[in-house]
C-alpha cells in the first residue's frame, strides 16, 4: 500500500502492477524480472521494492515506472522482505536459508543473517528494528540487524512457517502450515497463545487494528482475529482460490490477493467487499 490511494502488486506473470484503490483503475506497469514477482514491500511514498524467484530484488520508481536499482546477493529465490523504520534499509529472506541487509539507496549488501536451518520464506521488522523471520525449519528467528545477531529462537510450531507480522508491545503472530497462528512475546520468548479455525494451512496475516488480526490461505477464507480472547470473529468469503496475500492500506481497510487472479478491497471491521480488482494474467 502507497499514499494517494495506489496499490501494488506483484503477479506470477513477471510484473507489478499499481493500481488506484479507489475505482480499481490501472495505473501503471512494472516490468523486469525473469521470472515470478514473490513479495513486494513500499519504501515511503513514492518507491517499492521487489523479490522474484530470479534471485532479484529491484527497487521501483512509482511515479516513473522505473527500476532504479537491482540488489544481487542471494543464491536462490527472494521468499520475502521487510522494510525497517528509516524506509531505506532493507532485509530480504530467501531458499538460500539466509537473510541479507541492503542500502535501497545505494543498492550496497551491508549484512547477512545466518542461522535457520531452511528455506526463509517470511520476515517482518519490529518498532526497534529488530527482525523477526520464520522458515521451513518450523521455527522464528529475532534478530538485531545491527549487531547481526540472532536474539532468539520462537518454536512451537508443527510445520513450516508461512507468514508473521509485527504486532505492539515487541509482540509478532504467525501462521503456518500447521494451520494455526500463534501470538510471541519476542523478549522472552513465549507463545501467549494459539489461534485455531483455518481449514488449510494459513499463508499470510496482518494487523488491522491494536490486538486484531486478519488472516488468510489455501481455504480460500479471511479470518478477523480479537487476540483478548484469541478467538475469530468474522469469516470473509468470496475469493475463488488460495488467497496469497493480505495488505493493510492507509484508511484500514484491507486489500487480498488471490490465485484467481484478482485483488478485493475489504471492510474486514464491517465484513464488507468493497472491490475487486482485476487484470494480472496468472496468480496474484
Amino acid at each position: 500500500s502507497l499514499t494517494k490511494d495506489r496499490v501494488v502488486s506483484g503477479s506470477f506473470d513477471r510484473t507489478l502492477k499499481i493500481w488506484n484503490a479507489e475505482d480499481g483503475a490501472l495505473l501503471k506497469t512494472l516490468s523486469g524480472h525473469s521470472r515470478y514477482v514473490q513479495c513486494v514491500a513500499a519504501l515511503g511514498d513514492d518507491r517499492v521494492v521487489s523479490g522474484s524467484c530470479d534471485g532479484t530484488a529491484r527497487v521501483w520508481d512509482c511515479d516513473s515506472g522505473e527500476c532504479v536499482h537491482v540488489l544481487r546477493g542471494h543464491s536462490a529465490l527472494v521468499t520475502c522482505m521487510s522494510v525497517l523504520s528509516d524506509e531505506r534499509m532493507l532485509v530480504t529472506g530467501s531458499f538460500d536459508h539466509t537473510l541479507e541487509v541492503w542500502d535501497t539507496l545505494s543498492s550496497k549488501n551491508v549484512g547477512t543473517l545466518l542461522g535457520h536451518a531452511d528455506r526463509v520464506w517470511c520476515c517482518v521488522a519490529l518498532a526497534n528494528d529488530w527482525v523477526v523471520s520464520g522458515s521451513f525449519d518450523c521455527t522464528l528467528r529475532v534478530w538485531d540487524v545491527e549487531q547481526a545477531r540472532c536474539l532468539s529462537t520462537l518454536k512451537g510450531h508443527r510445520d513450516r512457517v508461512w507468514c508473521v507480522v509485527a504486532l505492539s508491545r515487541c509482540r509478532v503472530a504467525s501462521g503456518s502450515l500447521d494451520r494455526t497462528l500463534r501470538v510471541w512475546d519476542c523478549i522472552t520468548g513465549n507463545c501467549l497463545g494459539v489461534l485455531e479455525g483455518h481449514s488449510r494451512e494459513v499463508r499470510c496475516v496482518v494487523s488491522l487494528k491494536d490486538d486484531v488480526l486478519a488472516s488468510s490461505g489455501d481455504d480460500r477464507s479471511i479470518k478477523v482475529w480479537d487476540l483478548s480472547d484469541y478467538k475469530c470473529r468474522r469469516t470473509l468469503n468470496g475469493h475463488g482460490h488460495f488467497v496469497t496475500g493480505l495488505a493493510v492500506l492507509a484508511d484500514g481497510r484491507l486489500a487480498s490477493a488471490s490465485h484467481d487472479r484478482t485483488l478485493k478491497i475489504w471492510d474486514a471491521l464491517q465484513g464488507r467487499r468493497l472491490a475487486t480488482l482485476a487484470g494480472h494474467a496468472h496468480v496474484v
